[in-house]
């Protein structure tokens, strides 16, 4: 019996990619329902690299459409911890080995390891807040325990606008416009 379902699929499976005439009929094979309809579904920006693309609100996707945004790409799942919303730290720190995809550039990691007297440059990146008000901030790279992204300087405005606390979660996404990096907080 292995064999003929195996045959089975296979009839179903090559009739449903072309469009001229149904399977031949067989008395061994039951009677089946033909095949679902196939729909088309074309997407406006690149698939995200996550499911949690529902999860988006419908300002932050009119905002990204309206910003001609591209290259959507879901980074980390962020609990906030002491050192994100002490005032004294003043950073946001994003640990490499949480990240889920690759999202810079060659430039821009080039640009990450660059320091001019010993002391890091950075990368001027726009951070985009759960209100979707507008923030620029450098991003650095710091080696800590690991090597690990950190937004800094205006963080702090970050956090007093939007009352981060302790344990409270966010989505961390990035995108470009006109090849300028963004990031999306996405508070859950």
């Amino acid at each position: 019996m292995g064999p003929n379902i195996k045959k089975q699929r296979k009839i179903i499976l090559s009739s449903s990619s072309s469009s001229s005439s149904p399977p031949p009929s067989s008395s061994l094979l039951p009677s089946l329902p033909p095949p679902p309809l196939r729909m088309r579904v074309t997407m406006v920006s690149p698939t995200p690299s996550s499911p949690e693309l529902p999860g988006l609100s419908m300002e932050f996707r009119n905002l990204f459409t309206e910003l001609n945004g591209y290259d959507l790409n879901f980074l980390m799942h962020k609990k906030l911890f002491p050192s994100d919303v002490k005032p004294n730290n003043n950073r946001l720190s994003i640990p490499m080995s949480e990240i889920k995809c690759d999202f810079l550039t060659q430039d821009e990691i080039m640009k990450l390891d660059e320091k001019e007297k010993r002391k890091i440059i950075g990368l001027e990146v726009t951070v985009l807040d759960p209100c979707m008000r507008e923030y620029t901030l450098p991003m650095k790279k710091w080696t800590m325990k690991s090597d690990t992204y950190n937004l800094v300087k205006e963080w702090n405005k970050i956090v007093a606008t939007n009352k981060f606390k302790v344990d409270e979660e966010l989505q961390i996404w990035s995108f470009r416009v006109n090849r300028k990096l963004y990031f999306f907080l996405n508070k859950l």
